[in-house]
């Protein structure tokens, strides 16, 4: 068997289990779950589910045109973004917490690494 024909069946593979997770988390959310229970479903229908793979399938799910139930929309986004702001540090949503209530926050200074930029400056001038 050619190397082409295994990629495709294990990329329709891939496909196949992303459309699952997709229509497990719309079916959970059209149920009436939310937040933590929802995840609770996704969990049960695929244990190896990655926080990564649910924010993907939320994202994806909240594209579909079919999907016009507010509430459905809502626990689906409202999954989505936990799980998305799980990875972020607590520095950065407390800073954004500071912007929306009218708080002026300065923005911390990178420190300068010399990086391409100037790299390519250094050069030219030599």
């Amino acid at each position: 068997m050619s190397d082409k024909k295994k990629t495709s069946r294990k990329n329709a593979a891939k496909t196949d289990k992303k459309i699952k997770v997709v229509d497990s988390l719309v079916q959970g959310a059209r149920d009436g779950l939310t937040g933590e229970a929802l995840y609770a479903h996704l969990q049960a229908a695929r244990p190896d589910l990655s926080d990564k793979a649910v924010v993907k399938a939320g994202f994806q799910a909240l594209q579909l045109a079919a999907l016009t139930d507010k509430p459905v929309l809502d626990a689906i986004y409202e999954l989505t973004i936990a799980k998305r702001l799980k990875a972020v540090p607590a520095v950065e949503i407390a800073a954004a917490e500071a912007i929306e209530g009218g708080a002026v926050v300065e923005p911390v200074a990178e420190p300068d690494t010399g990086g391409t930029v100037e790299k390519k400056r250094r050069k030219k001038a030599a």
